[in-house]
C-alpha cells in the first residue's frame, strides 16, 4: 500500500522540455518545478509542526471562518478533520497529498453527517445524496448542520468544515479528470456503505447484531479509502491478497476509534454491538460500565488479531533504502499503537510499552524512513505486541 508512495516524487523530463523549449525555457520549467518541490517539503514541515501544536480540543473557529483561499482552507483544517493521518498524507508528493487532502476531507464531512444529522431517519437518504453530490459540475449545494448539535469544539470544527464544503469543492474542481474520478468513486461507495449501517440501526434499535456487520461497516469507513489510496498511487493492479490484507488494517483501525467512542455512542443512541442495547437510555450506570468494558475488550480483540496484515503489506511494499513512504507507514502503526495500549490499560490490564510523545513517534518514523532495519523492527515489535496481548484476553476465563 505504501510501494507506490515513493513513485510519486516523480523526476522532472529535462531532457524533453529542452528539445521543446530549448535551454531557456528547460531552465525556466526547471525553476518553476523546483519552486513548487520547495513549497511541498515547507508545507510538509509546517503541517508536522502544526501536528504537534495544533490543539485540536480548542480549535481556532474564528480563523477557520476567516480563511477565503480554498487552498489555505484546505491545509489549515486538515489538522482538525484527520488528526494523526494528517502526517501520513505529507508523505505524499505535493500533488498527491493534495488530492488525499481532498478525499479525506470530504469522507470526514460523510463522518460528521453520520455523528451529528439530527434527524436519524433521514441519515440514509442524506448520506447518499452527499454520495452522489459530486457527480454533478458544479457539486450539488448541501445543507449545514445547526451548531446547537455539536458535542464539544471538535465537533464545531467538523461542523464548521461541512457548512465550507464550497472552498474544498473549488480545490476538487481543479484536481485532473481521473483524480477526481477517484475521489467520486470513493465518497459514493463510502456513502452507501454508511447509508447501509445506517438503515441497519434503524431496523434493529440502534444495535449492530454481529462482528459481520461491525467488520463490514470497518471496511467501508476505512476499507474504503484505503483502496482509494491503491488506485491514487499503485500502477499495477491491486490484487486480492492486498485487497483482503488492506480491509484487515482498516478494520483494526477502525476498531479503534469505535473503542474510544463506545460511550459517547450510547449517548448519542447508537451501540455496535447488540449486547448493549439495554444503555442506550442511559440507565443501569453499573452494569453498563461492566457491559460496555467487556465489548470493549472484545473489539480490541477483534483488532489486535489482525497485526500480521501489516506487515504483510509492508512486505509487499518493496520500500526503497530511503522512503518517506515507510516513515509515514511507521507513524501511521505506532499511533494505532499507543491508541491501544491506552485502551488496554482502560479495561484493567498491563500495556505493553512504547512512545507516547507525539515528538517520539515522529522521530521514530524518521528513521524508519532512512534505516530499513529500524522499520522492520518496529513493525515486529508492534506486532508481536499485539499478538502476545489478543492470546492473553483469549486466555483469560474471565473473557469466555
Amino acid at each position: 500500500m505504501w510501494e507506490v508512495l515513493d513513485r510519486s516524487h516523480t523526476r522532472l523530463p529535462v531532457d524533453r522540455v529542452k528539445s521543446c523549449c530549448g535551454w531557456g525555457g528547460a531552465m525556466s520549467v526547471l525553476r518553476s518545478h523546483t519552486v513548487t518541490r520547495l513549497n511541498g517539503t515547507l508545507r510538509r514541515f509546517r503541517m508536522l509542526a502544526r501536528g504537534v501544536f495544533t490543539n485540536r480540543d480548542g480549535p481556532d473557529l474564528a480563523y477557520l471562518r476567516a480563511i477565503e483561499n480554498p487552498e489555505e482552507f484546505l491545509w489549515a483544517i486538515l489538522p482538525h478533520a484527520a488528526r494523526s493521518f494528517a502526517a501520513t498524507i505529507l508523505a505524499l508528493s505535493p500533488d498527491k497529498a493534495r488530492v488525499a487532502a481532498v478525499a479525506y476531507l470530504y469522507c470526514r464531512m460523510l463522518d460528521t453527517f453520520e455523528d451529528l444529522h439530527p434527524d436519524a431517519p433521514s441519515r440514509p437518504e442524506v448520506l447518499t445524496e452527499f454520495g452522489r453530490r459530486l457527480a454533478h459540475h458544479p457539486p450539488t449545494p448541501i445543507t449545514a448542520i445547526p451548531d446547537r448539535w455539536a458535542r464539544d469544539e471538535r465537533d464545531r470544527a467538523h461542523l464548521l468544515l461541512v457548512a465550507r464544503c464550497g472552498l474544498v469543492d473549488q480545490v476538487f474542481a481543479t484536481l485532473s479528470r481521473p483524480d477526481r474520478d477517484n475521489i467520486r468513486t470513493l465518497v459514493s461507495e463510502m456513502a452507501e456503505g454508511m447509508a447501509r449501517t445506517a438503515r441497519q440501526f434503524a431496523e434493529q434499535d440502534g444495535v449492530l447484531t454481529s462482528d459481520g456487520q461491525l467488520l463490514a461497516y470497518c471496511d467501508t469507513v476505512i476499507g474504503e479509502p484505503a483502496l482509494f489510496t491503491l488506485r491514487l498511487l499503485i500502477d499495477a493492479p491491486v490484487t486480492e491478497l492486498m485487497e483482503r490484507d488492506a480491509m484487515a488494517v482498516a478494520e483494526m483501525i477502525q476498531l479503534a476509534n469505535i473503542t474510544r467512542d463506545i460511550e459517547r455512542d450510547l449517548e448519542r443512541g447508537i451501540a455496535y454491538d447488540a449486547s448493549l442495547r439495554p444503555y442506550l437510555t442511559g440507565s443501569g450506570d453499573e452494569q453498563r460500565t461492566s457491559a460496555v468494558r467487556a465489548v470493549r475488550e472484545h473489539m480490541i480483540l477483534l483488532a489486535l488479531s489482525r497485526a500480521p496484515a501489516y506487515r504483510r503489506l509492508a512486505a509487499i511494499a518493496g520500500f526503497r533504502p530511503i522512503s518517506e513512504a515507510r516513515g509515514a507507514a511507521v507513524m501511521m502503526l505506532l499511533f494505532t499503537d499507543r491508541y491501544y495500549r491506552s485502551m488496554i490499560t482502560s479495561i484493567g490490564r498491563s500495556p505493553w510499552q512504547g512512545p507516547n510523545l507525539v515528538w517520539s513517534i515522529y522521530l521514530s518514523a524518521v528513521l524508519a524512513s532512512i534505516w530499513p532495519a529500524w522499520a522492520r523492527w518496529v513493525i515486529a515489535r508492534t506486532e508481536q505486541n499485539f499478538l502476545r496481548t489478543a492470546l492473553e484476553i483469549k486466555g483469560d476465563p474471565a473473557w469466555d
